[in-house]
């Protein structure tokens, strides 16, 4: 296994964040709102973590791609109400 992948992908992900805002737009999937950003976000975990099969010196871990998927949903949720208040709050203050 390579040391420190997870965290150099969390630095790639933190770096480009001030680069893209579009990737904080939301589209609505089956009824939900999404932010763009996730949706690339697991798309790569997905194809990283099944890439792992095909590495053998690199294990596949589904509890791996369960957390990562929580991280994912769990923050962009958190985003998205966020981004909600702070819209709420400025059209509320005036």
């Amino acid at each position: 296994m390579l040391p420190q992948t997870d965290q150099a992908t969390f630095a790639c992900f933190a770096s480009l964040r001030e680069k893209f805002s579009w990737l904080c737009r939301t589209v609505r999937v089956a009824g939900r709102a999404l932010l763009i950003g996730s949706i690339i976000a697991l798309t790569l975990i997905t194809l990283e973590e099944f890439s792992q099969r095909l590495i053998p010196y690199r294990t596949f871990d589904l509890v791996d791609l369960i957390a990562d998927y929580s991280g994912v949903f769990v923050f962009s949720g958190l985003a998205i109400y966020f981004n909600k208040m702070r819209r709420w709050a400025g059209s509320s203050a005036g």
